[in-house]
């Protein structure tokens, strides 16, 4: 059995909850001054600004690429990539190996809803209505 087999039901880290990001700490993060105060900056929205983007994922039959994501929701490049990494990084979401082309012609990564998130093994509460669209 393999090591993703034997983690396949641990729960999901919850979404919605708000944490500060690896760039807070001056001493450990190596990231610059402002970088750090965008992390503290965005913590008290940062659970509902990555439910925003795993639920527009979610809804999406086909997933999303990250232009996709910030054209829908109208946030930055770098709040849906910060959002959409820590989806990856706590297992929310997966790149689905397909591609999808941007405005400008590059190829970009398909993001779908991992199969740990489908079978209900997290934490998160379903929404009551979608994200508007």
């Amino acid at each position: 059995m393999s090591d993703d087999q034997l983690g396949m039901f641990d729960p999901l880290p919850d979404p919605g909850e708000n944490r500060l990001g690896k760039f807070n700490n001056p001493h450990t993060s190596g990231a610059p001054e402002t970088q750090r105060q965008a992390a503290v900056a965005v913590y008290p929205s940062s659970g509902s600004l990555r439910l925003k983007v795993l639920n527009a994922i979610g809804l999406s039959p086909y997933g999303m690429t990250d232009h996709e994501l910030e054209r829908k929701l109208k946030l930055r490049h770098q709040t849906v990539s910060a959002r959409r990494n820590e989806l990856l990084k706590d297992g929310w979401i997966v790149d689905s190996e397909r591609r999808r082309l941007t405005d400008t012609g590059r190829k970009a990564v398909v993001w779908v809803v991992s199969s740990k998130q489908k079978i209900g093994t997290s934490k998160a509460r379903p929404r009551k209505k979608p994200w508007p669209r």
